[in-house]
């Protein structure tokens, strides 16, 4: 690509930024959430300011899977959020590219649900029965079919359900490239400067965001902090986010992973409220030749990054029952990212009850990735007045916050 000269906007926005500077949005959080909706709000020509602590995709958007999978969303609202959201981003792959050079690695790989016993099997099919009624394709698959379309699988493992349709990306090229495409739309990005103080001024209809270089005033502020984001609305409201730990195991092994491959009980570990210590197997490839494995749940504190060894190893023991062929493998990579969970387990996206000037786009818990795209979508068209072509009430933070 040819350098690019900065927009007029672009120029004038950040010799702006100080103290009195208006904008017509901004954005706390650079991790993929924070990014789409800097950039979808960029991208219908609103002044945009994008504030991060640190760097993009620092927290737990570059600690994680690309997973984009339908078939885990545990209600009605969170499917078609993730919907929409897979749509956007198939869409989001060629824009991007075409505006930054950065290839998001979209790729429709389809996902396994695999079930290791009957019980898993009663349960995996019920879940596809109530998968089929929202309308989402899958095959179910057995026996030989199954190690047909994933020849590497244990022998014991016979049932299973294909989902073609679910998707994986890189998240931190993903992320990188909705911050430079906000940027090239005019978005002023002020990285490592942390927040300092959110003021709310005019009955709640307007917010001051003070770093320690900048003040910025505007009607529209997106709070896309992640586990983080409590802290940084503490005395505007006490928000029920929670942040949960999970694992990731990066190994080189001599064997082939096509799909995105995942038991059957990972949904209930999704569902799950419980705060103690969760596994279910997640195994994947990646572009680069590597394979990802997961996954683990604990409530933890929001600055609790440390990699437990036992943690890990129990990761790697569940993912061998599934590929005995890791065994031969090595492990050479390992880190822990923070899920931001609600107590209902939906995300928190919209305006806070009282305080119109704030919105919300935090609460993914592990489907941050997913949602991402959708939930730019969402914030932006809440900002404009736009139509909203997915059921969002139960998404809004008045379920959880009082006014």
């Amino acid at each position: 690509m040819t350098p690019r000269s900065p927009a007029p906007q672009e120029v004038e926005v950040r010799r702006a930024v100080d103290v009195g500077h208006s904008a017509a949005a901004v954005v706390i959080g650079a991790g993929i959430v924070g990014a789409a909706c800097a950039y979808a709000l960029a991208i219908r020509g609103l002044s945009v300011v994008l504030v991060e602590r640190d760097a993009p995709a620092r927290g737990t958007s570059g600690a994680c899977e690309g997973n984009l999978v339908l078939w885990d969303r545990p209600t009605v609202p969170d499917l078609e959020l993730t919907r929409w959201s897979h749509r956007r981003w198939e869409e989001l792959s060629g824009e991007l590219f075409d505006a930054t050079g950065l290839d998001i690695e979209f790729d429709r790989k389809g996902s396994l649900m695999l079930a290791q016993d009957e019980a898993t099997l009663a349960a995996a099919q019920a879940r596809c029965a109530w998968l089929a009624e929202q309308g989402v394709p899958h095959e179910w698959l057995d026996g030989a079919a199954l190690h047909e379309v994933e020849p590497d699988l244990a022998p014991s493992i016979e049932h299973g359900a294909l989902f073609p349709m679910d998707s994986q990306i890189e998240p931190r090229i993903a992320t990188a490239a909705l911050v430079a495409g906000a940027r090239a739309r005019g978005t002023a990005v002020l990285l490592h400067e942390p927040v300092t103080s959110i003021e709310l001024r005019d009955d709640g209809r307007r917010a001051v965001v003070t770093t320690a270089e900048h003040v910025v005033e505007t009607p529209h502020l997106v709070v896309a902090a992640g586990v983080w984001t409590p802290r940084l609305l503490a005395g505007i409201v006490d928000l029920p986010v929670s942040a949960r730990k999970g694992q990731i195991a990066v190994v080189t092994a001599p064997i082939h992973v096509r799909h995105k491959v995942m038991e059957a009980g990972y949904a209930g570990t999704v569902a799950s409220s419980a705060g103690g210590l969760q596994i279910a197997a997640v195994v994947e490839s990646t572009r680069s030749g590597s394979i990802l494995l997961g996954s683990s749940r604990l409530l933890t504190d929001p600055d609790d990054r440390t990699v437990d060894v036992d943690v890990l190893g129990r990761i790697v023991a569940r993912a061998l029952e599934f590929f005995p062929g890791l065994a031969s493998g090595r492990l050479f990579r390992s880190y822990a990212g923070l899920r931001p969970m609600s107590p209902d387990h939906a995300p928190l996206v919209g305006p806070l009850p009282g305080r119109p000037a704030v919105l919300l786009a935090t609460g993914h818990e592990g489907g941050g990735v997913m949602m991402a795209a959708a939930t730019g979508e969402l914030i932006a068209r809440r900002v404009t007045g736009e139509p909203i072509p997915v059921p969002d009430a139960a998404l809004l933070p008045d379920r959880l916050v009082a006014a």
